[in-house]
């Protein structure tokens, strides 16, 4: 990670807990390429155990340490799209597979316990690893700010001492240890800093519902005006919690009165949920259905067609390949993806009625479109080149299968 921190803008954390992404651009994208390993894994032992005439005991045994491996690799990224693919992949393959001889099915059950058994294990022992699994990621880091005194005047170049409690009001302990800290960003009257600082950290570990009070000096810019004072806690070096989905306190300031305390407003970072993303995409396509609103450019309108005035993260995608597609390039675009989805799926389909040796890798080709199309369900998962690949593979690979004569092999 400290290399590869070179080509990525921030850490992504799930509560506040680093997410591996190995050579990716985030952590789903990493879990989308180890789904896709470990069902070529499990289709290269059964091709392998078919070809050797292994027995069925042995093909499922020769699987589960590679898929254990990879399991732990899958679940360091906490990508809860990658687990879902890997499930829908394996049992995908094990049908298809079935379809040829049914023993061959053990390799990809074999590496779905795998990844079951390593999922539980995990579960039980990572907290945020069975929250993540269990519980939205809003309710994790929460907290409630209550000013108890903040600076009379805060103009242009004035300084003060403030207080405030903060009571953590998430399902998460706060601990001492990681370096959570309470800070403040001193906002202009459109919203953007002037200001952003940093103030003491922990007493000690707040437990859920357990409140601390806190005091720092707050110091405004002398060249720029403030107008809004935001309390939230964080832990440098990741992330505030705002940006985690917990609610800022806010504080109105004058500059020639004293200040008038408030909470409970629109936090300052917008990070919708796929519920409120998902009809934003159709949004934008139903507004420019044949061309899209152009690539990539999803993320940068999210927020103007949620109604957002504040902040938003120019960094989330729409969360659904197919809806990323249709908003981005339109119908052109995704009937295009649809349709390289229908061929492949065909073309397996055609290769799997054949009784031929390649029958078992279409049952590869077929589980590999399966684990993309689930994982692009619920993620977009053609944001980055390996992925484009890989689905160009998988989708030239099935086609070569179904041709009337064999493939030489």
């Amino acid at each position: 990670d400290p290399f590869l921190d070179h080509f990525r803008d921030s850490w992504v954390v799930a509560g506040m807990t680093r997410r591996a992404t190995a050579g990716s651009a985030h952590p789903n994208l990493a879990g989308a390429l180890l789904a896709a390993g470990l069902v070529t894994a499990a289709a290269l032992l059964a091709w392998r155990a078919e070809r050797r005439r292994s027995s069925w005991r042995i093909t499922a045994a020769g699987i589960l340490p590679l898929a254990g491996l990879l399991s732990l690799g899958l679940l360091s990224t906490y990508s809860r799209g990658g687990l879902l693919a890997a499930g829908v992949g394996l049992l995908t393959l094990a049908g298809g597979l079935a379809l040829r001889r049914p023993a061959l099915a053990a390799s990809p059950l074999g590496a779905l316990v795998a990844v079951g058994a390593a999922a539980a294990l995990a579960a039980s022992t990572d907290p945020v690893l069975g929250l993540r699994l269990t519980a939205p990621t809003h309710t994790w880091y929460d907290a409630r700010y209550e000013t108890l005194s903040a600076p009379a005047a805060l103009g242009p170049g004035t300084a003060g001492h403030a207080a405030v409690r903060v009571t953590n009001t998430g399902q998460r302990t706060w601990s001492r240890a990681s370096g959570i800290r309470i800070g403040y960003r001193l906002l202009d009257r459109t919203g953007a800093p002037v200001a952003v600082a940093f103030g003491p950290g922990l007493p000690h570990d707040l437990r859920s519902g357990e409140s601390a009070v806190f005091e720092m000096r707050v110091e405004a810019p002398p060249d720029r005006r403030s107008h809004v004072l935001v309390w939230d806690m964080a832990q440098p070096g990741v992330d505030w919690f705002s940006r985690l989905g917990a609610r800022p306190g806010v504080v109105s300031v004058s500059e020639g009165g004293p200040a008038a305390a408030g909470a409970g407003q629109t936090p300052p970072i917008w990070r919708p949920s796929r519920m409120e993303i998902w009809p934003l995409a159709l949004a934008m396509w139903r507004e420019h259905p044949v061309l899209g609103v152009g690539p990539d450019n999803f993320r940068k309108l999210a927020g103007r067609y949620a109604g957002r005035t504040a902040e938003w993260d120019p960094r989330t995608h729409a969360n659904n390949t197919g809806l990323e597609v249709a908003a981005t390039v339109g119908a052109v675009g995704f009937f295009a993806l649809l349709g390289v989805f229908l061929g492949t799926f065909a073309a397996c389909g055609r290769a799997l009625r054949r009784a031929d040796p390649h029958a078992t890798l279409a049952a590869a080709c077929l589980a590999l479109a399966a684990t993309t199309l689930a994982h692009g369900l619920v993620d977009h998962v053609l944001a980055f080149t390996g992925h484009y690949l890989l689905l160009a593979f998988t989708a030239g690979a099935a086609s070569a299968l179904a041709m009337e004569e064999p493939p030489v092999a």
